[in-house]
């Protein structure tokens, strides 16, 4: 797949808001989005402290005051992006039929991938670390959590067949995080990783409907 890095906005649409009393939230979003330019082009190990203070240009010490460790800044990032991908799904499922549903989670999670993708060595990195593996699995779980509600309410709602429910939800998983490995290890190009998925996405979406 090919990489790139697009940086986060989020410190600068709240410079915007101009409250003081939100300078905290900006300063600790100013070292998030430094944290994952760093990690996406240094990787974990080699990246330090102090290099993430100079990409967001701040003391040492500064970066300090939010985070008390590496792990915890990696944290920080993880959620951030969880957290950005649940506001996006809330606001942009409104009004949706459960079909309409499964396709926004599905198109959200490929572009937070394509938007993050110089994070892609990264997350290969932390996944089985002591650290960072409690809120990986509880974040999947969250994401599986998310895909059999919306299964199960589409068969409760006779949009879906009953055997959806056994077979879509770990099968929609494995579909979206099998292609991102994939296309990881293969290093494929974009538009080919896309053009995969949709084909996948329009098999899986054959054993939903009735």
């Amino acid at each position: 797949m090919k990489r790139y890095f697009q940086l986060t906005t989020a410190s600068e649409k709240l410079t915007r808001k101009g409250s003081k009393h939100e300078q905290p939230e900006i300063r600790r979003m100013q070292i998030i989005e430094a944290a994952m330019v760093c990690f996406g082009e240094h990787g974990y190990n080699t990246t330090t402290i102090d290099t993430i203070g100079k990409q967001a240009k701040l003391s040492k010490g500064s970066v300090y005051r939010f985070f008390s460790s590496k792990d915890e800044l990696m944290l920080a990032i993880i959620e951030y992006i969880a957290g950005e991908f649940d506001k996006r799904f809330e606001n942009e499922t409104a009004g949706q039929s459960y079909l309409e549903q499964l396709e926004t989670f599905c198109r959200i999670s490929v572009e937070e991938v394509i938007e993050h993708n110089a994070l892609a060595d990264l997350w290969f990195q932390i996944i089985n670390l002591d650290f960072a593996r409690n809120t990986i699995t509880r974040l999947f779980k969250k994401d599986l959590a998310i895909i059999t509600n919306i299964v199960t309410g589409g068969i409760e709602a006779g949009e879906f067949r009953e055997s959806a429910k056994d077979t879509v939800p770990d099968a929609m998983m494995a579909m979206m995080n099998g292609s991102f490995l994939l296309s990881h290890i293969l290093n494929q190009e974009e538009k080919e990783w896309l053009e995969k998925f949709k084909r996948s996405w329009q098999l899986l979406k054959s054993q939903l409907i009735k």
